[in-house]
């Protein structure tokens, strides 16, 4: 087994190991599959990202396939002119290990990787945000593997994701935005829905 960074030519299969791992545990969930799928071109945006270091994202090789992947990142370019890029902690943004090569102390050695980098950015912490992550808009999820193998390892739930539901069957619009869509009509102004 070899752990070392990542390469251009490794996006093929991180991509193909993210979509299987992905598919195994969400494939019930539609709109985390869709929402949190990878492909090459979003990779390459990720890896072109300006906050994205190849120091800090990792691959596992087994006889030449891909086994593992990891990404940490340390912000180094500011969202905003308030922003403290010193007081961030640095951030995990993937961890994934094929179903296969589990169990076998590879996430662990993968983790370590990843961590050690964090500490030599000088970062004393690594946070996972599924709402603001830094440059991979894909993080690590509920209720999978890499989930509770982070809590196993010390990591701290501080949000649950929040799930709000809307039915729409028995809406209708309100008489006064009736009268203004019906006159901003005649004024020429074409009002749909969004769908």
């Amino acid at each position: 087994m070899e752990i070392r960074t990542f390469r251009t030519e490794d996006m093929g299969s991180i991509v193909d190991l993210w979509t299987l791992c992905l598919q195994e545990h969400k494939s019930d969930n539609g709109w985390y599959v869709r929402e949190l799928s990878l492909s090459e071109h979003r990779l390459t945006s990720i890896t072109t990202d300006q906050n994205f270091d190849p120091e800090g994202a990792f691959v596992v090789l087994e006889d030449g396939q891909t086994i593992g992947f990891g990404l940490a990142v340390v912000k180094r370019v500011a969202s905003h002119d308030e922003e403290d890029l010193e007081s961030l902690s640095g951030y995990l943004e993937g961890l994934i290990v094929h179903p296969s090569y589990r169990n076998r102390g590879i996430g662990t050695q993968l983790l370590q990787h990843l961590e050690k980098h964090v500490r030599a950015c000088g970062k004393s912490s690594i946070r996972i945000s599924r709402y603001r992550p830094v440059v991979s808009h894909i993080s690590v999820l509920h209720n999978v593997p890499a989930a509770a193998f982070l809590l196993n390892r010390g990591f701290k739930s501080e949000q649950h994701e929040l799930k709000l539901r809307l039915s729409f069957e028995a809406f209708s619009l309100r008489d006064d935005i009736v009268a203004d869509k019906t006159r901003l009509e005649q004024e020429g102004i074409e009002i749909t829905r969004c769908r």
